[in-house]
């Protein structure tokens, strides 16, 4: 079962929910929370092969021979919120989360590196043959501004829709290892989008709640660079939350 069907049966379960039972308010004011769960980020193979190939040129390596490459997204995200419930159905949370981290390797069994050669007047270019390695660690991190939608169910049952808009940082990490040598770099950027999550809670003397949540964030990341395209993110998290 996906991540989207497991979505569609939640929000089926919120909407009888409002449909046969009366409301019950859990306690309002401050509270904070936090939680881990499982992410998965879309991603574009073609565009990470050809930010490698751009970036192997840059370092004067020509591949004559590819190698395999992989992707893997660790599939871990995790948040920490500060909420406050003004109404029995309406709180409104800021939150800090890391929404995904992807990894991408990439290896060429035959090339060569075209470097100067200092030893040699007037400094002639000479190809160095050997393979290559070139890693991508690429991270999602966001502050997060919501408003929830509560639907109290009983004494200890409470469902709630989110939405809000997401202020995140998209950071990519470098590593290349080729005949020329063996460079580090790194690069950031920024950009703004919005997202949106159901999900319950179930409470727990009084002042604790147990909650469970899918949530899809849009259109994360931007346009400059290729390591840092837009992409979406599902996840699934179980979390707490303590009230004050």
């Amino acid at each position: 079962m996906t991540i989207k069907k497991i979505a569609i049966i939640a929000s089926l379960l919120i909407t009888s929910s409002c449909l046969c039972c009366g409301a019950q308010a859990a306690q309002l004011g401050t509270y904070v929370g936090g939680g881990i769960g499982y992410s998965k980020r879309d991603f574009n193979q073609a565009t990470l092969d050809g930010a490698r190939d751009d970036i192997l040129g840059q370092l004067a390596y020509t591949t004559l021979e590819q190698g395999p490459t992989s992707t893997e997204d660790t599939g871990v995200g995790y948040w920490a919120t500060l909420g406050y419930r003004a109404t029995a159905r309406w709180a409104f949370e800021g939150s800090y989360a890391n929404l995904s981290s992807l990894k991408y390797k990439s290896t060429a069994t035959q090339g060569y590196s075209t470097v100067v050669d200092f030893s040699q007047q007037p400094h002639p270019l000479k190809d160095i043959p050997g393979p290559s390695t070139l890693k991508f660690d690429i991270e999602d991190n966001a502050l997060q501004v919501d408003a929830l939608f509560i639907i109290p169910r009983g004494y200890r049952w409470e469902f709630y829709g989110r939405g809000g808009f997401v202020f995140g940082s998209i950071k990519s990490e470098l590593r290349a290892d080729t005949p020329g040598g063996s460079p580090k770099g790194e690069a950031s950027d920024s950009y703004s989008s919005y997202h949106a999550g159901i999900g319950f809670t179930y409470s727990l003397l009084e002042v604790y709640g147990l909650r469970f949540e899918y949530n899809h964030a849009f259109s994360l990341g931007t346009s400059r660079n290729p390591l840092t395209a837009k992409h979406d993110v599902d996840s699934l998290t179980l979390g707490v939350i303590v009230a004050f």
